[in-house]
């Protein structure tokens, strides 16, 4: 194949390693975390998961019971290392522990998702500014796999998925002890063998007051901010694209629907409907149903074979399985053909058909942008009380690319990129017109439980919810809303 288009799509590559710090709108700390790709699928390939639990310093306003968990002098309390003769950051004390039994306060739940139904699960101690690095490999990597982790590998499990929330052992007030919004999350990627690395922010979702939840999992009265039921891929490169010394690139999705409280079990299906945009703006509709979804865009069992670039053509055409590329097409067509490389005479640079076409100097590019959206899980509806009627999951998903496995080892030079899946503001009407960015906590009029039990919630009560609908006071959807899924 021609290196027709190396670079401008090398330039491109390099942008997109900035792009998941913008498009993750919850760059803040949380009491949950979602990571939605770990991936060790071969020997040198491995994922570091960081966390990171932020020193809370709240002053004296802030209630005695909070006050427990904030960086302060007291022996006992969360202490920076060796202060007062300290000599581990861990709380032993408080609830009468000792150096040789210590009774830990600060833990934080790992929960391990494979690509298959399988899950396993661990504990991880932090305590106040503590941050750890969780290395994830493969059985035959020189770094041994984590004990725990182990279990997925030994079912052939390569990819998946990690959850991570702040817990207790303890006693006491539990709720307040997991109603702190402390964590920050990062994972990275890397894959020395090929040269790459790439890295993405953790989904964050800050906890909140949520009586009705201890109904749910029999567990307290916490929730957490949900998760969005539409997201989007703001720009894709199709599988087989050639970049200058990167060989083909692939584009693998890891997109996944987290349950309404962390934890929780994930093995029944959900559907994803999308639809994505080629470079003309001619959508291509398709859809998924499986426990999660862990596929490469357009090549081998792809989740649309139509995303690749042998399926991208320079000019116009009237095949619906076929996608255009972005730009002025050029006398002649097909991939690699004279109708893909700029004109020759600068007269002819002006297209007036395609105003909105801003390569017309430049390549005919192949690209495209997706969106995601819920149709609809089997996962049973919560305990949550009559206006229930869904499960309440959301997604969270993110893309890496890389060059594909049937690349030139040679060619191989450090680039790869996972971006993040983009979604709606809260309480905005999504794209599709079907769904309602959730609420953040402290958003609007919205108390904290209708906002962690948001997604269980009908369109319509949504729409109440969030303003979108102004009802009478007498009008008795205003408690019940109806059947509406």
């Amino acid at each position: 194949m021609r290196k027709w288009m190396g670079i401008p799509l090398a330039l491109l590559l390099i942008i997109g390693l900035h792009v998941s710090a913008w498009a993750n709108s919850e760059l803040h700390t949380g009491g949950r975390l979602f990571f939605s790709l770990w991936d060790v699928s071969n020997p040198n390939r491995l994922t570091a998961i960081v966390v990171t639990r932020q020193a809370m310093r709240e002053g004296a306003t802030i209630e005695q019971v909070r006050n427990q968990w904030r960086i302060s002098g007291n022996p006992g309390k969360c202490l920076p290392r060796g202060a007062n003769g300290s000599t581990s950051n861990v709380n032993r004390t408080d609830l009468g522990g000792t150096a040789s039994n210590p009774i830990f306060v600060d833990d934080v739940h790992f929960e391990y998702y494979g690509q298959s139904c399988l899950r396993v699960d661990e504990i991880i101690h932090m305590s106040c500014g503590d941050t750890d690095m969780i290395i994830l490999t493969s059985p035959e990597s020189t770094i041994p796999p984590r004990a725990v982790f182990s279990a997925l590998l030994e079912n052939g499990i390569t990819r998946g998925a990690l959850d991570v929330h702040l817990i207790t052992n303890g006693s006491g007030d539990l709720k307040q002890r997991k109603l702190e919004n402390s964590l920050m999350g990062h994972a990275f990627i890397a894959d020395p063998g090929e040269g790459w690395v790439a890295n993405y922010d953790a989904a964050s979702a800050k906890s909140a007051s949520c009586p009705r939840c201890d109904e749910i999992d029999s567990g307290t009265e916490v929730g957490y901010e949900n998760y969005p039921t539409e997201v989007y891929l703001p720009v894709a490169l199709p599988d087989g694209t050639r970049t200058t010394g990167t060989g083909y690139l692939g584009t693998l999705l890891s997109l996944w629907a987290p349950t309404l409280l962390p934890g929780g079990t994930m093995s029944s299906d959900f559907t994803v409907e999308f639809t994505w945009w080629d470079g003309r703006e001619r959508p291509h509709v398709g859809d998924f149903r499986d426990h999660s979804v862990v596929k490469f865009l357009g090549t081998g069992t792809a989740l649309d074979s139509r995303f690749n670039l042998e399926n991208f053509t320079c000019g116009h055409t009237t095949d619906a399985d076929q996608a255009e590329n972005d730009g002025k097409p050029r006398d002649g067509i097909g991939i690699g053909g004279a109708g893909c490389d700029p004109p020759s005479d600068p007269s002819v640079h002006n297209d007036a058909d395609h105003p909105s076409d801003n390569f017309d100097t430049q390549f005919s590019t192949p690209i495209g942008w997706w969106r995601f959206q819920l149709a609809g899980d089997d996962q049973p509806v919560p305990a949550a009380g009559p206006n229930s009627v869904r499960s309440g999951r959301g997604l969270v998903g993110v893309v890496l690319t890389s060059p594909s496995p049937e690349a030139d080892p040679e060619e191989f030079t450090g680039q790869a990129v996972a971006a993040r899946l983009w979604h709606e503001d809260p309480c905005e009407i999504a794209q599709s017109g079907d769904t309602i960015g959730p609420p953040h906590k402290g958003h609007g009029q919205i108390s904290d439980e209708n906002v962690a039990l948001f997604n269980t919630f009908s369109s319509f009560r949504q729409s109440i919810l969030c303003g979108l609908i102004r009802l009478q006071p007498f009008d008795p959807h205003i408690i019940l809303p109806g059947p509406e899924k």
